[in-house]
């Protein structure tokens, strides 16, 4: 009876710790964002020297919304459109809280370029801006960067997609 009562207490023990180490482990992390290892792919572009990393808008309903939600971009950062084929996509600003330089691209080349593109007016009138030549990427950063760092059409434009370790 007493080697019972010892097993029995065994395995309540056992199945005790067994529940304490599940719930611990599931249980939110404290520590900072920023030292949690990130295992999203990360894609960058290259233009003449700079670099700016990238989300990317590759679903129609990614690419739908772009920035649109956005109050503020990085100085450092931008957004990627992916298409399968070139063609003379359209582009408008509904929802934009911030002006933007848009740089359409086909394979690796800016084609055209639509400078310091302003958010919507009041008006409500929302302009829709497009390439001269078909492209299959469109590239959204800041407004002004491409005078500033002087990219302009005919540049190449690298980009990198890698996933973290």
């Amino acid at each position: 009876m007493r080697n019972r009562r010892l097993i029995l207490i065994l395995l309540l023990s056992a199945a005790l710790l067994v529940l304490a180490a599940a719930a611990w482990k599931v249980r939110p992390s404290s520590a900072p964002a920023s030292s949690i290892p990130n295992t999203h792919p990360q894609t960058t572009a290259h233009i003449r020297g700079r670099t700016f990393s990238l989300e990317v808008a590759a679903t129609p309903s990614s690419r739908e919304i772009g920035l649109s939600e956005t109050d503020s971009l990085p100085v450092d950062r931008g957004m990627l459109f992916l298409y399968d084929t070139p063609d003379y996509y359209q582009f408008w600003m509904k929802g934009m809280k911030f002006p933007l330089d848009i740089l359409f691209i086909r394979d690796s080349t800016i084609v055209t370029i639509a400078r310091n593109v302003p958010p919507p007016s009041d008006t409500g009138d929302l302009p829709l801006y497009a390439p001269d030549e078909p492209a299959n990427k469109v590239l959204e950063i800041n407004a002004g960067l491409c005078d500033k760092y002087g990219i302009r059409e005919g540049d190449t434009v690298e980009i990198t997609s890698s996933t973290p370790r």
